[in-house]
């Protein structure tokens, strides 16, 4: 199970300042003999980044002493099989800071003042939260979930298992009991005699109305459990327990589409990957939305595409759905003392991505991110956001 970036470590990540700080990201193989490209393209990255540090007036002799905590990770073959989608691994002054992410990543490094953090954009937007309730007669999971990550929240008073419901359980078991008057003393006695039909198989009106009480006390625990939550939630099921839970619950947040899997075989991460798909329609709607939102704004005064405006908006928590643009860079520099943003044609020493500051900042506020293409932004920019107030 993957873990995602916190906002405390996007924090310490987006406020890092030192000269020469590297960036590096790398598409990553999971498993088989592809994983040895993974090393290669690092080990390849890494002289990318002497290059750079030699041509920003560093020393060789300096530059591999400054790089030798990062080639140490070349002769690691555990480490290089025990990857997900992406690696990005950042280092400044002190121990390299290492994300292995269910993402697939360009393959680049920076050198610069501060960390470049916009290849993470996609894990910080498109992130419709959902729940997935995986319900099998051996087992029941309810899992939290977005588009990367993962989580189970069973809540411990539901009935794990069909077993745990008894009350509805019934075995069919006609029998007939027939005895004999003793005629002469007990040796003449005959013993009660049992004839069964059916005995020992289950009564399948009384097993139905058992999974029925089942997929009920399930059901009960599932609204308790999201209570005052909001997002889809994708069942996954075969039948008869299909039927049954979809007959009790009317909820509009439940997804019209099912898992049509036996959920007992399924880890969590496949859980994910068959759910997204299901509820990725969301995200595309709310996209939609909020774009017709920024342009009924935009001569209001509570929408902007001025990159300057979005960077101090960003910095005073006033951003409500920001549109970035992942084709793009912007660079220059924000003064956060004076509030003053300088915007550059090309890269000045100092300077950082101020889309990538932008976006970051502005997610920390609980603003809602939406990474796209160029083409796809409200606006004729790189960058467009509606604000919660005006200033």
């Amino acid at each position: 199970m993957t873990i995602p970036i916190t906002a405390t470590e996007l924090q310490v990540l987006v406020s890092h300042e030192a000269p020469g700080s590297l960036s590096f990201y790398l598409p990553t193989h999971r498993a088989g003999f592809e994983t040895q490209q993974n090393a290669i393209r690092f080990k390849n990255l890494l002289a990318r980044a002497e290059e750079k540090l030699i041509e920003g007036g560093l020393k060789r002799a300096a530059v591999e002493a400054r790089l030798r905590p990062l080639h140490a990770f070349l002769g690691d073959g555990r480490f290089w099989q025990n990857q997900l989608d992406g690696l990005a691994v950042f280092f400044g002054l002190a121990e390299p800071v290492i994300y292995r992410l269910p993402l697939r990543l360009p393959e680049l490094v920076s050198v610069g003042s501060h960390y470049y953090l916009k290849p993470l954009l996609p894990l910080l937007g498109r992130n419709v939260p959902f729940h997935i309730l995986a319900l099998g007669q051996g087992s029941v999971r309810l899992f939290k979930a977005n588009r990367f990550h993962i989580r189970e929240i069973t809540p411990a008073e539901m009935p794990h298992k069909a077993e745990d419901v008894t009350e509805y359980y019934e075995t069919e078991r006609i029998q007939q009991w027939h005895t004999m008057t003793p005629q002469a003393g007990p040796k003449h006695a005959r013993s009660a005699i049992f004839h069964g039909h059916g005995v020992g198989r289950t009564d399948a009106r009384g097993e139905k109305k058992r999974l029925a009480e089942f997929c009920s006390q399930v059901h009960g625990g599932v609204r308790k459990a999201l209570e005052g939550g909001q997002g889809p939630l994708v069942l996954a099921a075969i039948e008869p327990l299909l039927g049954l839970y979809r007959g009790l619950n009317n909820s509009p947040f439940l997804e019209e589409e099912v898992i049509n899997r036996f959920p007992e075989n399924l880890r969590p991460e496949e859980l994910r990957q068959l759910a997204w798909p299901l509820v990725e329609h969301h995200y595309e709607e709310a996209f939609k939305a909020d774009s017709a939102k920024y342009n009924e704004l935009a001569e209001t005064g509570l929408a902007t595409a001025d990159l300057a405006k979005v960077v101090s908006a960003a910095h005073t928590d006033q951003i409500d759905r920001l549109f970035v643009s992942v084709d793009d860079q912007a660079w220059g520099t924000f003064d956060e003392q004076g509030w003053s943003t300088e915007i550059h044609e090309q890269y000045q020493s100092g300077d950082r991505d101020l889309l990538d500051l932008a976006a970051i900042r502005a997610f920390l506020g609980g603003s809602t991110i939406y990474p796209c293409r160029r083409h796809e932004l409200p606006a004729d920019s790189s960058v467009a956001a509606t604000l919660r107030f005006k200033t």
